[in-house]
């Protein structure tokens, strides 16, 4: 008799969950943590026994009332292979939790790690076990939709259990939350962890349908997929698809089928391999119904029977029978021969249908694609163009790129469009001389296409198409919206070989220059500047480009002699003049800035409005408030679209005080260029300062999705992690910035202070200060060494103040107040911010003198500053 549906006709509401004692549960000890929740083991003293706590962490209702649902659904679902649920309740300060069977031993994650194929095999009757309690599941209703190595338990005794029901959907009831098509970027890090506000599932697991939603088109062949998953990684050691980031993954299965497990491990069971196949089918149609269906090809082939839908060869089906018959054994080799003859002639027969059927498949996707088009062509498709991109996507065939490649000349822009989106998500090689063609000058005339054009082209990553998107992206100008929106997808694109850069003159090997750094390849950007004066000595643009090189590296001294040398070659350039205002203000020779920033209003033309933002800058520097704002809204009426217009207002109007202005600005900015990192990370230091901690998370986190390679944001993020007691995030941002650039010394920094300073390290802190200032960067290096004699000072140690480098005349200052030879009073004037007044009162600390008074700042320093970061933490120490 079929297993009786879930009670679904009574929901528990958080308001019936009784505020029971906490003394019940007694925390033994942290069995694992997530981003929603966390699990401890815990002994219940009520009835005496060890169990598993699990408690949530977040606060939105959304998270509460999914979590209430997990416990209830997991609790309804008696099966030895599901965890029992013993209690649900609430915590006396509103944390939600449910008690648990604690079931030791390792993940299937755990358990197949490092084997060989012959012991993967072994847990073969595990897996079987996983896919009968979903079995078990399906009959309930219940479709789990996040099953993988890592939520199945292996117990000491033999228990084979699935965990963590948290993503459960009950059968034709529309779930808690809505899945939502896969948006252009996934917000989230890389790793098989579970998606969660757009994709629910976890990447690599995850059935295509449920990638692209909605919510009701998701079965129990959802979880079918997830268990073929699972049992490719037993077969061959790792899961179907792999990539850098989860968009990879769920884009290569959309568009891709698995790697071929016969390639991958020969010596698997042919019969496991179509079991697995036939579950990994990107048609939900072709797959098994539900899990039942698979356990029973499962059981078949372990009691020697045949497999469904496994084309046996006649030798394979002969020998299968004879070890099922042997007692019949002539009888049954009379009957096996004559079926041989049946299946030779019954292939033949398939063949043929099978090329019909390929045939047929193909005009059918022809048609497909032909639909859609036509759909976009009557401007029907007006609010799915995501929705039809995926579907052209998951089409991947030769036909559909065929008719893609046609549809970039055709005469309705949104075809073109939806052409160029869907061939990058295609990785179509065929595509790029096509792709490129498009960006010939007076090819296409609309913006949009050419941002499709050009991040397809990134995301296919050929090198053929460099030059074509470097010329493309320099017509629209830096700064454009072409220019910010294919920054990324540009980064992604190889330069040519150098073989081929030998021939270039001096002027190409500049060029090539440009696109290396652009690609965030300095060093070799450098040595491309270099070959361009050893052609040329006095060329200007290598001489400008080699100071925009060395401002970036924080190599100030040499970035000035570069743009010096510039400007002796061309004097009152307007792009030198505005690149070495810049370096002076990042000098802090305020001066000398607004003197270039003077002359180059005198002759900015086509960069006017870069000039004015320059200046603006500099006046807000100077607290020349009423003559920054008149700058900075001049630039934006000459340039209303520009991001760095409206986060220059957004820093304008936090310097103010004024933090509803600086929100909206800075939103506006991000309007302009969502990508913008350094702009979610301004945005989300107010809203830190205000006290929303979830826009400030929420900020940070959709900042390291597009800056995954940035330590600033890491640091940032890590900051706030230690701010809301969760030390081992912090750790794990702060260890990250450091691995993913280890020769900064302001990462190693800050490591030392917002981590092993905040937590009283100060041993570790010294250590990290020790490498912060062997790797500083010449402009850096004063700062880190100040900071490393305050915690040497600290540990009771003392040494000598560091030199001037005259890098950074700020800091030398400080050097000088530390010193004695400079009156701390006549710095007061020289504060920019809160940042500026800590490393100031650090240096008077250091030099024993008496604090000046300072001006009192709206803007509250940010929280990763070094020296404010120190002053919180360093006690009084004594000489």
């Amino acid at each position: 008799m079929p297993s009786a549906p879930l009670n679904t006709s009574q929901h528990t509401e958080e308001a019936d969950l009784g505020s029971g004692p906490d003394e019940r549960y007694v925390l033994m000890g942290l069995l694992g943590e997530g981003g929603a929740g966390r699990v401890d083991q815990a002994f219940d003293r009520h009835l005496g026994r060890e169990v598993a706590l699990k408690a949530l962490k977040q606060v939105s209702g959304r998270a509460r009332r999914r979590f209430i649902d997990e416990a209830r659904i997991t609790g309804q679902l008696e099966h030895p292979g599901i965890v029992p649920v013993h209690d649900l309740g609430r915590r006396a300060d509103g944390t939600l939790y449910y008690a648990m069977k604690h079931v030791r031993g390792q993940t299937l994650a755990d358990a197949l790690r490092g084997l060989g194929l012959e012991a993967r095999l072994a847990l073969l009757p595990r897996f079987i076990d996983v896919a009968q309690a979903t079995a078990y599941a399906h009959s309930r209703g219940v479709i789990h939709r996040d099953l993988k190595p890592d939520n199945v338990m292996l117990g000491e005794f033999g228990e084979t259990v699935i965990l963590d029901w948290g993503l459960a959907k009950l059968r034709d009831q529309q779930a808690p939350e809505m899945i939502t098509p896969m948006p252009r970027a996934i917000v989230e890090s890389a790793g098989d962890h579970t998606l969660d506000g757009q994709i629910l599932g976890t990447p690599g697991f995850m059935a295509p349908e449920q990638a692209r939603g909605p919510a009701e088109a998701i079965d129990a062949r959802a979880d079918v997929y997830a268990l073929g998953a699972i049992l490719y990684c037993i077969l061959t050691g790792g899961p179907p698809f792999t990539g850098s980031t989860p968009l990879a993954v769920v884009t290569k299965a959309l568009t891709e089928d698995p790697p071929a497990i016969a390639a991958r491990e020969p010596a698997c069971p042919p019969e496991l391999i179509t079991i697995a196949e036939r579950a990994l089918a990107r048609d939900p149609s072709e797959r098994y119904p539900d899990a039942g269906a698979l356990v029973a090809d499962l059981r078949a082939f372990v009691l020697g029977g045949l497999v469904r839908g496994h084309a046996y060869s006649p030798w394979a089906l002969l020998a299968r029978w004879l070890v099922q018959h042997r007692a019949l054994l002539i009888t049954g080799a009379l009957i096996v021969a004559g079926a041989v003859g049946a299946w030779w002639i019954r292939g033949h027969a398939d063949e043929a249908r099978l090329l019909e059927a390929a045939q047929a498949e193909a005009k059918a996707r022809e048609e497909a694609v032909d639909a859609i088009l036509d759909e976009a062509r009557a401007g029907r498709s007006l609010g799915w163009f995501e929705t039809y991109a995926l579907k052209l996507i998951s089409m991947k065939s030769p036909e559909v790129e065929a008719r893609l490649i046609e549809a970039l000349k055709d005469e309705q822009a949104l075809v073109r469009r939806l052409a160029a989106r869907s061939l990058g998500g295609l990785g179509s090689q065929a595509a790029v001389p096509a792709l490129i063609e498009r960006l010939a000058p007076g090819a296409e005339a609309d913006e949009s296409i050419i941002v499709e054009v050009i991040q397809a082209l990134g995301i296919i990553g050929d090198g053929r198409a460099e030059t074509a998107v470097s010329a493309a992206r320099s017509r629209y100008k830096q700064w454009s919206h072409v220019w910010l929106s294919t920054e990324l997808a540009y980064k992604m694109i190889p330069p040519s070989p150098v073989a081929e850069a030998q021939r270039l003159d001096a002027d190409a090997w500049v060029d090539r220059g440009v696109a290396l750094v652009e690609k965030g390849r300095y060093d070799e950007g450098l040595v491309a500047y270099e070959r361009a004066l050893e052609i040329e000595p006095d060329l200007y643009r290598a001489w400008n480009n080699k100071g925009i090189l060395y401002r970036r590296q924080r190599r100030y001294g040499e970035a000035k002699a570069a743009l010096d040398k510039a400007l002796t070659l061309k004097p009152r350039d307007q792009y030198a003049l505005i690149n070495r205002t810049v370096l002076h203000r990042n000098r802090r020779d305020s001066q000398a800035a607004l003197a270039d920033a003077e002359v180059a209003m005198e002759v900015a033309t086509t960069l006017r409005p870069s000039a004015l933002r320059n200046r603006g800058w500099i006046y807000m520097d100077l607290h020349r408030w009423d003559e920054s704002l008149a700058d900075l809204e001049a630039a934006r009426v000459l340039q209303p679209d520009t991001r760095q217009t409206h986060a220059l207002l957004g820093l304008y109007w936090a310097g103010r005080g004024d933090f509803q202005k600086a929100v909206s600005a800075l939103s506006l900015a991000l309007i302009r260029d969502p990508t913008s990192a350094l702009v979610y990370l301004a945005r989300s230091r107010i809203y830190r300062q205000q006290g929303r901690l979830d826009q400030a998370w929420a900020d940070l986190n959709q900042g390291v999705a597009w800056e995954p390679g940035w330590p600033e944001l890491l640091a940032e993020r890590g900051s706030l992690r230690l701010a809301q007691g969760d030390l081992e995030g912090a750790r794990a941002d702060l260890d990250r910035a450091i691995a993913l650039k280890p020769e900064d010394g302001v990462r190693w920094a800050h490591r030392a202070i917002l981590l092993h300073g905040a937590t009283g390290e100060m041993v570790a802190a010294r250590r990290d200060l020790e490498e912060a200032v062997a790797r500083a960067a010449p402009a850096d290096a004063v700062l880190l060494s100040l900071l490393r004699v305050a915690v040497a000072r600290r540990l009771g140690e003392r040494l000598p103040a560091p030199a001037p480098t005259g890098e950074v005349i700020w800091h030398d200052w400080l050097i000088e107040v530390m010193t004695g030879r400079r009156d701390p009073i006549t710095l007061v004037s020289d504060v920019r911010d809160a940042d500026d007044a800590c490393e100031l009162a650090l240096a008077v600390k250091l030099g024993e003198r008496d604090m000046p008074a300072l001006p009192q700042f709206p803007k509250a320093p940010s929280p990763s500053a070094l020296a404010c970061g120190l002053l919180q933490i360093l006690e009084p120490y004594k000489e």
